[in-house]
Parts: C-alpha cells; structure tokens; sequence
C-alpha cells in the first residue's frame, strides 16, 4: 500500500508537472493507467506464479498481502503477518521498509510503522542475500532503540512540527544514504529467492 501509493502520487505530479512535454506526459499517464488497471490474484498455484513475470511478481504478491490476507483489517499488524509463510513475512516487511525508507529515511519508517517489521526486514535482507542493506538496517534498528524517548516523543505530541524537529538527529539520519547507496539491488534479490522458493506462496 505505501509504495504503491507513493508510486501513483509521484506518477501523478510528474504528469501535472510535465505538460510542455506531450510525449512524457502520454508515456506517464500509461504507464499510471497500467498500474491502476494491474491483475490482481486472491490466490496462487506454481502455474499462476510462472505465468506472473517479473516485473510484475513483487506488487503481485504485496497485493494479496493486503487485499486478501489483510482484508478485514484496517491496519497491517504481526499476528496477520505472521500468519502467512516467511516468503510473505520477509515480502512485506522488506517492501514497507523500501517504501517508507526511500521515500523520508528511517525516521519516517519508524513514525509511521514502529518496530514491529523490523526484525523481520533484517531477517529478510539476509535470506535476499543483500547483507550491506541487512547491516544497515540493523544499525539504524540499534540507534533508533538508543533515540527512543525523542521518537516516543514524537508520537505522543502528534505535531507536524515535532515530527519535523525529528529529521534534526543526525545519528539516525545518517544511514538514509548509507541505504540508498548500498550496491544491493533488492528487488532483484527478491524476485531470485521467490522464483527459487515458489511453494512458500502458494495460497488456495
């Protein structure tokens, strides 16, 4: 939800934002379209997951994730996580740490999602075989534990002002660029260890 979300909010003003340019423009709105209009599946077998290619694999399972498997639920939580198989728990708690992470750093990650995925995260970078980003994480897992009373803080005021004043810690910050410029291409890595664990995603 929050990469898919951001996709279609940054496709969005690259559209607005590009009108002297009817040839992007055109490409952006298609490539939004598409996006909107993708196939969505409420189960999988071997067959439907080999047919999926992959470019599409990843926000084919992030789908399910939380349009079946999280369907009644109004926020994601561990106990329906945990739940699915590790190839989901691993799926899910990478891709929101990505999501939110590539999009306003850790600090955001932990003010929006908390630490309830991040074990799981690290645990998952490691089966991706992405063990700069695996490291990384862990570190700004270990700082953030440190600068808990501020970010609990944070929460507890609920101010845009409080939560910007937050982005001032350099400590945490720090490893924003660390994970942007880790080397480890983590969806590829994903999309190789769901192509080699298919069974951990069928679903009936």
């Amino acid at each position: 939800m929050f990469r898919f979300l951001y996709i279609i909010i940054s496709l969005s003003f690259l559209i607005n934002g590009c009108k002297e340019n009817s040839k992007m423009n055109i490409d952006i709105e298609n490539i939004l379209n598409e996006f909107q209009n993708r196939k969505k599946y409420d189960h999988f077998t071997i067959k439907i997951l080999n047919l999926i290619d992959d470019k599409n694999i990843e926000q084919a399972l992030i789908d399910y994730i939380f349009e079946v498997a999280m369907a009644d639920k109004s926020v994601a939580d561990f106990d329906t996580l945990k739940s699915l198989s590790l190839g989901f728990q691993y799926h899910y708690a990478t891709w929101v740490l990505e999501a939110e992470v590539n999009n306003g750093g850790f600090n955001q990650y932990f003010q929006n999602i908390g630490i309830q995925f991040i074990e799981k995260a690290i645990e998952g970078f490691g089966k991706y075989k992405a063990i700069k980003t695996k490291i990384i994480v862990a570190k700004a897992f270990e700082i953030y534990r440190k600068e808990i009373d501020l970010h609990k803080s944070v929460k507890e005021k609920g101010t845009m002002e409080k939560f910007l004043e937050s982005f001032n810690v350099p400590e945490l910050n720090k490893f924003d660029n660390e994970h942007y410029n880790s080397g480890d291409y983590i969806s590829k890595l994903r999309v190789k260890y769901i192509r080699e664990n298919l069974k951990e995603y069928i679903r009936k």
